[in-house]
């Protein structure tokens, strides 16, 4: 007991000292340099998501009205393989892990709590868009659903689209636009910690130095993403082979990896196994199976489609 309470307190040093030293000092920074830039991202994007899950419900409205959703033409899955370009699709629609460590430290008054609480909540979200726009998008337009859903209230293209779907395109693409930030914000630093770490250690915090390895990382990051945009014009190919790589190591592979290292660390310290612990154990190892199953089922499935084999 005398063992566990030392190791305890050592711990709890550690992580106030690394606190003080190393987070701190980012998390003041960050709340005096981009907490309200991230805040007016947030806020454009829920009132573009918000502006088109309207417009979807209006055009569902409409469509009901004037009977021209044939309700009977409905199916709940598609039997041939281009449908299991969904299930990548769903893993990446959920993918928000890089940023969880930043977001909980841009939260006042922090806690696990609370991360807890913006972690259902922005999930449930999410969710309530997905499945609004999803199920009314297929239901007004069926088989011929594109992967940019919005393309398809584009009509004549010989035309400009009307005065709603033109607002819709142009929300969307802020939205994206101004969320790129964030995601570029976790791929570099995901390369300075994988490649450059050690360089970086020794460079002083705001130093010239860093701030041309910033700029030059942060540049190959928009440049290789610019490239796919043009090479790949489908935005569904793209986030198919995201999330049936990318998306299902953080959705499922690594965290049950994480989980089943951490379950043997507590039990190398502990010397103790319980039932509990085998059963979450086990259920880590199935995660990990099936999120392989997934990344190998989508990636396939992608690669024909790209190949148009299916």
């Amino acid at each position: 007991m005398h063992h566990k309470t030392n190791m305890h307190s050592h711990a709890l040093l550690l992580y106030s000292s690394f606190y003080e030293t190393r987070m701190k000092p980012r998390v003041e920074m960050s709340d005096a340099k981009t907490c309200g830039g991230v805040c007016c991202v947030v806020l454009f994007r829920v009132r573009a998501c918000s502006y088109v899950v309207v417009m979807f419900i209006a055009y569902f409205c409409r469509g009901m009205a004037t009977s021209t959703i044939a309700m009977e033409e409905t199916r709940l899955a598609n039997p041939s393989l281009l449908g299991l370009m969904a299930f990548p699709l769903l893993v990446v629609s959920f993918t928000a892990h890089y940023n969880t460590m930043d977001m909980y430290w841009e939260l006042k008054r922090r806690s696990i709590p609370r991360m807890q609480t913006v972690v259902r909540s922005s999930t449930g979200i999410c969710l309530a868009v997905y499945v609004i726009v999803g199920t009314t998008g297929y239901l007004l337009f069926m088989d011929d659903t594109q992967p940019n859903i919005l393309v398809n209230f584009w009509v004549d293209r010989s035309q400009p689209p009307n005065m709603f779907v033109a607002t819709a395109f142009a929300a969307i693409s802020l939205a994206v636009s101004f969320s790129f930030p964030l995601v570029c914000h976790g791929a570099r630093n995901s390369v300075k910690k994988l490649f450059f770490a050690s360089r970086f250690q020794k460079i002083e915090d705001g130093g010239v130095a860093e701030n041309i390895g910033h700029i030059a990382i942060t540049v190959a990051i928009v440049l290789l993403s610019l490239f796919v945009g043009l090479c790949v014009p489908d935005i569904g190919v793209v986030f198919a082979f995201m999330g049936s790589t990318v998306g299902v190591c953080f959705v499922y592979i690594l965290p049950a990896l994480f989980f089943i290292k951490v379950v043997e660390i507590s039990r190398a310290h502990t010397l103790e196994v319980d039932l509990k612990q085998h059963v979450s154990t086990a259920g880590a190892t199935a995660l990990v199976c099936f999120g392989v199953f997934i990344g190998l089922v989508g990636t396939l499935a992608t690669s024909l489609h790209v190949a148009r084999v299916i």
